[in-house]
């Protein structure tokens, strides 16, 4: 199935999307600053953690130079993935996390809201 440039253009243009969004990230960030930052150590040591949000089970793993994140829906499927470049030292990643999270949080809300 071919996608016309129009829907995709509408997929990029969802601006009411777009704030509920990242109001949403910038709400999650101010209600679990402490809990993202000890997320982040966490992640840090282990390289890989699991976080329960709303029932959704996400997974975070550190790559070399980011931290990508699944939405597991099953032992044996994922809903939806994600990956930033956060840079290669620890403190770059530290930095970065909490956004990370925020933003992987807001993503798995959305989608439950939408279901």
């Amino acid at each position: 199935m071919r996608v016309s440039e129009a829907e995709i253009e509408i997929n990029f243009d969802d601006h009411e999307h777009d704030d509920i969004y990242f109001e949403l990230i910038q709400t999650l960030l101010l209600a679990h600053g402490d809990r993202y930052d000890h997320q982040a150590s966490r992640l840090l040591d282990a390289k890989s953690m699991f976080v329960e949000i709303q029932g959704t089970k996400l997974q975070f793993s550190l790559t070399p130079q980011g931290c990508a994140y699944s939405t597991i829906e099953s032992e044996a499927n994922t809903k939806s993935e994600g990956w930033v470049r956060m840079g290669w030292g620890r403190a770059s990643k530290r930095k970065a996390l909490p956004a990370f999270f925020a933003g992987a949080e807001a993503s798995a809300i959305l989608s439950q809201n939408s279901e």
